[in-house]
């Protein structure tokens, strides 16, 4: 059983460098990758890595890992694709090294909707001496990343009318990175705009001189509906995933907070 049990464990061994891209002898010692935010919820991304054989025999076969949904627009020479993988033939001899560039899209829709944020990720098949990673986006929007070393941090550039961060790190074992890009959204107006309803039929009878006429109730009566079918349809959106827990609950208590200031009011005139 034990002997068992040693064979698949070598068997293994054998098999996890070509399920995942790696190949032995194999580094990368330069590795540039730039994101660029498009319209439409979709990044452009460029790569520019140069593998390295620090082996003994000739390497046949170099490879990158990318989105599932990407769609390569340009490749250095001919390439094959299985999955997450791309890969290259070459003949690189021990000691040589080859540059290999890749251009592709991928759709990144963002999630929130006050707080938007776009999430792209990426493995790193092989050890890789350096990798620098620029993400150009929106006037904005920041770009952040917990896996890399901060060169510099999301900067206007006012002459392209974008945001620029770059980041960099050295002496990487294969592993997934990820940069998020965010910011607060300017499409939260069916939200806002019921708020600032709101607020304005609060205020109502007090800038009338406390003078109340029926149609002020009916006004506040409005009001409060229209707050209550916000905080179904804020309900609906976070049960849908489409807001996260901590924009619910900032917007929701904002709401209820206005409800009661409506409730408190015509509790006030009926009296």
């Amino acid at each position: 059983m034990r002997l068992k049990l040693i064979a698949i464990a070598i068997l293994l061994l054998l098999l996890l460098p070509m399920a995942s891209g790696e190949i032995n002898g194999v580094v990368v010692t330069e590795h540039y990758i730039t994101v660029v935010q498009e319209e439409y919820g979709k990044l452009t991304v460029s790569e520019s890595m140069v593998f390295n054989n620090s082996g003994d025999e000739v390497v046949g076969r170099v490879s990158a890992w990318i989105p599932i949904d990407g769609v390569i627009e340009y490749s250095t020479g001919r390439y094959e694709r299985d999955g997450n993988y791309v890969y290259w033939m070459v003949e690189l001899p021990p000691g040589e090294s080859i540059r290999m560039d890749l251009n592709y899209v991928v759709s990144s829709p963002a999630q929130g909707i006050v707080h938007k944020k776009v999430l792209f990720e990426k493995e790193l098949q092989y050890h890789t001496n350096m990798l620098i990673l620029t993400a150009v986006t929106k006037k904005g929007v920041e770009a952040t990343t917990t896996d890399l070393r901060v060169m510099s941090p999301s900067t206007y550039d006012e002459g392209r009318g974008v945001n620029i961060a770059h980041f960099v790190e050295t002496d990487m074992h294969p592993q997934r990175i990820s940069i998020v890009m965010e910011w607060a959204s300017r499409e939260i107006i069916p939200y806002v705009g019921v708020a600032v309803v709101a607020a304005v039929l609060i205020a109502l009878p007090l800038l009338k001189g406390g003078y109340i006429k029926k149609e002020d109730v009916k006004e506040l009566e409005a009001g409060r509906e229209a707050l209550l079918s916000v905080l179904s349809q804020l309900e609906d959106d976070y049960k849908a995933g489409k807001i996260s827990e901590e924009e619910y609950q900032e917007i929701k208590s904002e709401y209820e907070e206005k409800v009661i200031k409506i409730m408190k009011k015509l509790d006030k005139i009926k009296e």
